[in-house]
């Protein structure tokens, strides 16, 4: 069932599967094309308190610095947009509202939104915005514009003070930060016949003032088989949308370039170990090299084995002698739930030598490439949920520079979430995500007291969140997780679903 219009009385102007802010947004669209648009006491009526006294709120889900992202859509500017009312045609328009027009400046309106354009270059992140032929903008009226609050620098510094940061540390990359254009100016051309085209510095977000310092590599120095590895903004784990709320990027980055020493990343999954080392791969433009380790994990694997081949036999290298041999970013993820002799193979690359003897090889030492940067990912072996993992010896644990990973602050979880379905060209409806973040609330609540044996993070919210865009919310979290356990442990999960939802009615 659904609204039409006095006009066009076949076409529907809202319907009941949509929010009431798309359908807002649907008739603000359908009006633009009717002859009797701004003529009428009705459309005069179109919201017109709010033109001036809301501002528009598109999708703030993506690190400030790397907004360029969004710029994919071609539409940098509400001025490319098909929704932007140009001012010098809001001037001449009948249902102008006079609160806009008697500010003393010229502002467009966002025919979508219904709402007072303060900066044009919010479109960027703006989950509404349609490239096509628009009225336009008069450039006289730009220096008049007032800059959009939430999009000023000032702003977007809180933001990433206040939601990124729970402790009071913010993330550290530069504005706008493209690793694969960022120039530190003129290198040395000893640093560039080593690979290196520009050193990035990241500040300490603590405020002590230290500064380290990363090396970003050109790609041509890489074979067309690393090259294939290297993270690049907009692949498809967009590297680039992950959000540093616990400030580790500079943590990390001190205890390889400054300490010499293996970060441990612990933590339950989902919390984005694993897109922390990705994300330092695509900082640096380093080939990213991940080595999964399981119970059955066997060392020939990693450190390799003699093979008869081309008529003789040879020693054919393991994937941690290879890639401790060239400039790489490599993850051991989960190494604590390996065989003993797989620990064992690892331990001494975490030692003041940092030396891998490869007895397979008749006690060949391999020497390690400076810039192979090594990182452990592991879930803790305290927590019961983490069946099979093992705990670490008091030599092993002083060996490792440690940094936990946690979940984000409830806001910044919301916008993580909303920047992963904006992806899919999903926009959440913010209902359905309060509901998903009200629904996690009891699911870890029992998980944390054991009565489920998973837990539940940001990668799971993601996926139901995502789900939501084509199944019912009991489907949903049914397809995401809930199928996987114990009928009983399921009927939990589910159970948290009903509070929060009810079927026919989100």
């Amino acid at each position: 069932m659904s609204g039409k219009c006095s006009v066009y009385k076949s076409r529907p102007i809202n319907s009941m599967a949509l929010t009431t802010e798309q359908n807002e947004a649907q008739a603000r669209m359908i009006a633009r094309t009717c002859p009797s648009y701004g003529t009428t006491d009705q459309v005069a009526d179109l919201n017109a308190t709010r033109f001036g006294t809301e501002v528009c709120l598109p999708i703030v889900s993506v690190d400030p610095d790397e907004i360029s992202t969004y710029k994919q859509a071609g539409v940098d500017s509400c001025t490319m947009c098909e929704h932007y009312v140009k001012p010098s045609n809001l001037v001449q328009a009948s249902f102008a509202p006079t609160n806009v027009l008697n500010v003393g400046r010229g502002m467009g309106l966002c025919a979508a939104r219904g709402t007072v354009i303060h900066d044009v270059t919010c479109a960027v992140v703006c989950d509404m915005r349609s490239k096509g032929a628009s009225a336009g903008f008069d450039t006289t009226l730009l220096g008049m514009a007032k800059m959009f609050p939430e999009y000023s620098r000032a702003a977007i510094d809180k933001f990433r003070t206040d939601a990124s940061r729970a402790a009071g540390r913010i993330s550290v990359l530069p504005e706008n930060f493209e690793p694969s254009t960022y120039s530190s100016g003129n290198i040395p051309q000893e640093y560039y016949e080593m690979g290196i085209r520009a050193w990035v510095p990241l500040s300490d977000p603590s405020g002590t003032g230290n500064v380290v310092q990363l090396p970003v590599f050109r790609r041509d120095f890489f074979s067309e088989e690393d090259q294939a590895l290297i993270p690049n903004t907009n692949d498809e784990e967009h590297p680039e949308l992950y959000v540093d709320h616990g400030g580790v990027t500079y943590d990390v980055a001190v205890a390889w370039s400054e300490l010499d020493e293996t970060p441990a990343a612990w933590g339950a999954p989902g919390l984005g170990k694993t897109e922390l080392a990705r994300q330092m791969a695509w900082i640096m433009q380093l080939p990213f090299v991940r080595i999964s380790i399981t119970g059955t994990s066997e060392l020939d694997d990693l450190e390799g084995k003699m093979m008869f081949l081309d008529g003789e036999t040879k020693f054919q290298e393991g994937r941690v002698v290879k890639g401790w041999k060239r400039p790489c970013v490599m993850l051991i993820d989960e190494p604590n739930v390996g065989p003993r002799e797989v620990w064992q193979f690892l331990r001494p690359l975490t030692d003041n030598s940092k030396q891998l003897v490869v007895d397979a090889d008749s006690g060949r030492p391999v020497s390690r490439d400076p810039f192979c940067y090594l990182m452990f990912a592991m879930n803790p072996a305290w927590d019961m949920r983490n069946d099979g993992t093992n705990d670490l010896a008091d030599a092993d644990i002083r060996r490792l520079f440690h940094v936990e990973m946690t979940l984000p602050p409830r806001d910044l979880e919301m916008s993580i979430i909303r920047a992963r379905c904006a992806l899919d060209g999903f926009t959440i409806p913010e209902n359905l995500l309060k509901m998903v973040m009200d629904i996690s609330t009891g699911i870890r609540k029992s998980s944390d007291n054991h009565d489920l044996p998973i837990s539940w993070g940001i990668g799971t919210q993601i996926k139901v969140a995502r789900y939501l865009n084509w199944f019912d919310p009991i489907r949903a979290y049914r397809l995401a997780a809930a199928d996987s356990l114990d009928p009983d442990v399921r009927d939990l999960v589910l159970n948290e679903v009903r509070t929060h939802y009810t079927p026919g009615v989100v």
